[in-house]
């Protein structure tokens, strides 16, 4: 609400004897009458509008407020530090913008200068990570969702105003996570979006936008098919996941613009949030060789005169024996030993297990059961551990 002041001259309208308009000439001796009985002092005089009260143009305006739980990094912990008030401050004259918490407006509990690499890292469950001018690292944690999402947007023009018509890469910002795998080139997502122009340092008039629609749009990371601010942008985000996007015209539509609706060297904000994501072949393929569990249980080497052969070179060769011997059998003579060796493994029982190195050499049979009745390993699922505070990111 604008300020307004009363001058000293406007105080003397009402108490002066020398003024027209003023009560006293209204109400002094005679009260102003005339021969003909009318007062000439009662004649209307279109009242003074008071002066508004002149801003310090050196004052940083408000952009974006909200009040967050903070926790303060230190000795490689969070510790908490209660709420605080978080404001986004900003003069656009000089393209000077900072975070600020405070406690109230005389107490100031730290400061972040904010430019076109500040980092505000978003994370999960509506937590944000940052590091202030002393290079301290900061957790909030936002319980209203959408002033997380107001703060972050307005925060990312302010990292595009301090670089000015001459931004020529691509700001983007984070303003929800979402779930699963990240988006990479060759992928087909679908998203809804909102399109709009920066102007003058805010984001103004939205030129298009499909999130009342019932369908998406769809397109294919990184082949060209949309323009290149939107190729970059959208890899890295998960489905769910919402980003902001401020795209020079050199990754936008350039000197020619959209007629009608995007004018020539145009930067655009452009709201974007992952419906769907299809992966690329060869991703698919990737994540299915990665998922399936690996049962193979590797061979046990032992060392037999100086050889080392395995239990599964020592069960081909029992084999080639028993092939052997039943070749023999074949030409007469060699039943009787095929029969003996069968004999001989029928007699031993259970089988036993396999020696640790340095013990007797073992009977080629017994290691032929031993081979037949090894299991498979379990693999059982790994219980991954519980999320861990959130990091602040250098």
């Amino acid at each position: 609400m604008s300020r307004y002041t009363l001058t000293d001259q406007d105080e003397d309208n009402f108490l002066s004897h020398g003024s027209g308009s003023g009560l006293a000439s209204i109400f002094g001796p005679g009260g102003g009458m005339n021969d003909s009985g009318k007062n000439p002092t009662l004649t209307y005089t279109a009242p003074k509008q008071p002066k508004k009260s002149t801003k310090n143009p050196d004052a940083h305006q408000v952009l974006a407020t909200a009040v967050v739980d903070c926790q303060k990094h230190v000795s490689g912990k969070y510790v908490p530090q209660g709420k605080l008030g978080c404001a986004l401050l900003g003069l656009h004259s000089t393209r000077d913008y900072k975070i600020l918490l405070y406690v109230s407006n005389n107490k100031h509990v730290t400061t972040a200068r904010v430019d076109s690499t500040f980092k505000f890292t978003v994370q999960a469950n509506n937590y944000v990570s940052f590091y202030d001018d002393q290079r301290q690292a900061w957790s909030l944690y936002f319980a209203n969702p959408d002033e997380l999402v107001k703060l972050a947007k307005e925060m990312t023009v302010c990292k595009a105003n301090t670089v000015g018509p001459a931004l020529s890469q691509l700001i983007q910002q984070d303003l929800l996570l979402g779930e699963g795998q990240t988006i990479e080139k060759g992928d087909s997502v679908e998203v809804k979006y909102t399109g709009a122009l920066l102007e003058n340092g805010t984001i103004g008039k939205v030129f298009d936008s499909n999130t009342s629609s019932d369908k998406s749009f769809r397109f294919k990371v990184g082949r060209g098919k949309v323009i290149k601010g939107w190729d970059e942008g959208t890899v890295g985000m998960s489905r769910g996941g919402k980003r902001v996007l401020i795209i020079p015209s050199s990754l936008g539509y350039g000197t020619q613009g959209a007629p009608g609706k995007i004018p020539s060297n145009a930067t655009l904000v452009f709201e974007v949030e992952v419906r769907k994501i299809k992966f690329s072949k060869e991703r698919e393929v990737e994540q299915t060789s990665t998922t399936l569990p690996k049962v193979d249980t590797p061979p046990t080497d032992r060392k037999r005169d100086g050889v080392s052969e395995t239990v599964r070179e020592r069960t081909q060769s029992i084999e080639e024996s028993l092939h052997s011997v039943e070749g023999e059998g074949d030409n007469g003579g060699g039943g009787s030993n095929r029969s003996d060796i069968l004999s001989r493994i029928s007699k031993m029982g259970q089988p036993m297990l396999p020696m640790s190195y340095g013990s007797t050499t073992i009977n080629e049979q017994t290691e032929t059961i031993v081979a037949s009745n090894v299991q498979p390993v379990s693999t059982q699922p790994i219980v991954t551990q519980q999320p861990i505070q959130p990091q602040p990111q250098a």
